[in-house]
């Protein structure tokens, strides 16, 4: 593995996410780019009466603050070159595997929350998706 691509949203579970795959980089001497995908399925869902803030922040938290963290613990650990990246669309994870397929990355790395059938049968889980979607191996952290 030389490029390892890791999706954040700034929620408690793509920290976790994002704490792994600067072990992992550092591991295999790999380059790390940090990836938001700006959705607005997920723009108009926040707005909704069931959001939940532990699985996803709203938006207008500034996700920029996420990324910027998450480059600063990367080079805190030494990891070099570190990169980020925001990159808009409604499927969330369609538009990690294009853009990791695009970018020539042969690994990712994601966070899950631990969502109930029911809510993952309403919301759709974007790791999944992401599992049958992706051209090169996806590891997801809980």
């Amino acid at each position: 593995m030389k490029r390892i691509l890791c999706a954040t949203d700034g929620s408690a579970q793509a920290e976790k996410a994002v704490v792994y795959a600067i072990e992992l980089a550092n591991q295999l001497a790999a380059e790390l780019t940090f990836i938001h995908i700006v959705s607005h399925a997920t723009d108009q869902v926040c707005h909704g009466y069931f959001w939940d803030s532990s699985v996803q922040p709203r938006p207008g938290q500034p996700i920029h603050e996420a990324l910027e963290q998450a480059i600063q613990r990367a080079h805190q650990k030494q990891l070099q070159p570190v990169f980020c990246t925001t990159v808009s669309g409604d499927n969330v994870a369609q538009a990690i595997s294009d853009y990791a397929r695009r970018n020539a990355h042969d690994h990712l790395v994601m966070g899950r929350a631990g969502m109930s059938a029911v809510n993952k049968k309403w919301l759709g889980s974007v790791a999944e998706q992401l599992i049958h979607q992706s051209h090169c191996p996806v590891t997801v952290v809980r």
